[in-house]
């Protein structure tokens, strides 16, 4: 069928919306009904676990030694409904933390060996950071929080629940402030609060396209999860990224027949579980479905 049935409800929560978002990332193989990827790494088969993304880590010597065998902070294990998502937030996380771990333990040689006289090359302030899927420089020097995630994905749905989960607050950043999700193919673009928009920089797409580009440009790391022409783009242009373990490349193909990046996908609740940004008493919109039907003819 078309997916209707499941239509997301009024007074779904955001841990529901976690969980029904997360099974739609399962692999093909599985035999689940609906959509699904082909998912080839880190295995071959099935999604990324927790075990997973606890690994994520900078290969840097200024690292203190054992920081990847540490115990993960409470978050890791009980904040969000465990998934692919969780796994990718948290590889972000960790991923993020450990560059900061890096260069605060590289900032506190540097100041005892000015303290003794010696030489030492001077840096600058602890900085880090990934973004669900890129990631993002703070800025904030030591004491604050010294690390962010920024969450760019065609699907508003992921940086609304990075957010929303309660360890990341404050430090996930999105740009949908920048403008509308576009489609590089037309002059068309849809949202699900503000209808559909055309012309030359249609909804502000294309704004939004380079402001991605930008903050992506001064990543300190990365973690992908899904297939994506973005970060290659990205990575051409970026002189700031990578040092050994930055770059996290989890992979999953779309589904030929199941979830075709060219072909209108016409399963509502999929559709409205990508494009739901609010969740509980707030009514849910549909235009993200309504978008795949109408291109469906």
């Amino acid at each position: 069928g078309d997916g209707s049935s499941g239509l997301v409800g009024g007074g779904q929560s955001w841990r529901a919306h976690w969980r029904q978002l997360s099974d739609y990332f399962k692999d093909c193989r599985t035999g689940q009904d609906g959509p699904c990827f082909n998912w080839e790494g880190p295995h071959l088969g099935r999604p990324p676990t927790r075990d997973d993304a606890l690994r994520c880590a900078v290969s840097s010597r200024s690292l203190p030694r054992g920081w990847v065998r540490e115990e993960p902070p409470p978050w890791a294990r009980a904040d969000a409904p465990h998934g692919y998502l969780s796994a990718l937030l948290l590889c972000g996380a960790r991923l993020a933390q450990s560059i900061d771990a890096a260069r605060s333990a590289e900032a506190s040689i540097d100041a005892a060996r000015g303290a003794e006289g010696g030489g030492g090359r001077r840096l600058a302030p602890p900085q880090g950071g990934v973004r669900g899927t890129k990631a993002l420089r703070s800025g904030q020097g030591p004491g604050a929080a010294s690390w962010g995630l920024l969450v760019l994905s065609d699907a508003p749905a992921v940086p609304a629940l990075a957010a929303r989960l309660p360890a990341l607050a404050g430090r996930v950043v999105d740009t949908a402030g920048a403008g509308q999700l576009g489609h590089s193919s037309f002059g068309r673009s849809c949202s699900s609060d503000r209808g559909c928009s055309r012309g030359p920089d249609p909804g502000g797409a294309w704004t939004r396209s380079l402001v991605d580009f930008y903050l992506a440009g001064a990543a300190d790391g990365f973690v992908k999860g899904l297939f994506t022409s973005f970060l290659f783009a990205t990575m051409r242009r970026n002189l700031l990224c990578c040092e050994p373990g930055a770059f996290v490349q989890w992979m999953a193909w779309y589904n030929l027949s199941r979830t075709h990046r060219d072909h209108p996908m016409k399963d509502r609740a999929f559709m409205d579980a990508l494009a739901r940004t609010s969740w509980a008493d707030e009514k849910p919109v549909f235009a993200a479905a309504s978008s795949a039907d109408e291109s469906s003819g």
